[in-house]
């Protein structure tokens, strides 16, 4: 598992991997928005909708889905209204608590997870298996070096059942245009 690989800190600008250079400094940026777009929203969650949502402001992705046809402004804007709509808030007063108890009673805020800071927003383990799939595709491909943003947004599509998916597909965008899309990099 992909947190065997990373020590969880305290601090919340420093992420340890075992292989530092798998991560690039823009996707530890990316996932840290990610994370702060949820908290600054209050939600409980950070969803792969969110990660997408995220990756859509980046130009690589945004050149990507250009090539595929796709409406990035449409697809900003579902993406948002869907996770307005259905991604749970954190009632007022909650992040005041020291610790969040869940059926496992092992949930406790101020964790660091991925190098990020979190006191209200946990991550999905859809997210957490979305990272996971990036992390070890380039572990496992001899020429990659780092884990890219595109290689991010084809590992969503390993989520098939996640809403993010559904809105890629509404564009058009298959995980096949996406595959081809890296391998012509």
């Amino acid at each position: 598992m992909i947190l065997n690989y990373i020590r969880i800190l305290h601090e919340p600008s420093t992420i340890y991997l075992e292989r530092e250079s798998m991560y690039s400094e823009p996707l530890i940026t990316l996932l840290r928005s990610a994370f702060s777009r949820a908290r600054k929203k209050r939600h409980e969650y950070v969803t792969v909708e969110h990660m997408l949502l995220i990756l859509l402001y980046r130009s690589s992705v945004k050149e990507m889905l250009r090539a595929c046809d796709a409406d990035v402004y449409a697809l900003r804007a579902s993406l948002t209204i869907f996770i307005e709509k259905h991604v749970p808030t954190v009632p007022d007063g909650a992040d005041k608590l020291d610790k969040l108890r869940c059926d496992d009673q092992k949930l406790i805020f101020n964790h660091t997870v991925y190098g990020v800071l979190y006191d209200i927003a946990v991550p999905t383990r859809s997210l957490q298996c979305v990272i996971q799939h990036a992390f070890f595709r380039a572990l496992l491909t001899p020429k990659m070096e780092q884990v890219k943003e595109v290689e991010l947004l084809l590992s969503i599509f390993t989520d098939k059942a996640s809403h993010a998916v559904y809105f890629l597909h509404e564009q058009g965008v298959t995980r096949q245009q996406v595959d081809a899309y890296l391998r012509r990099e």
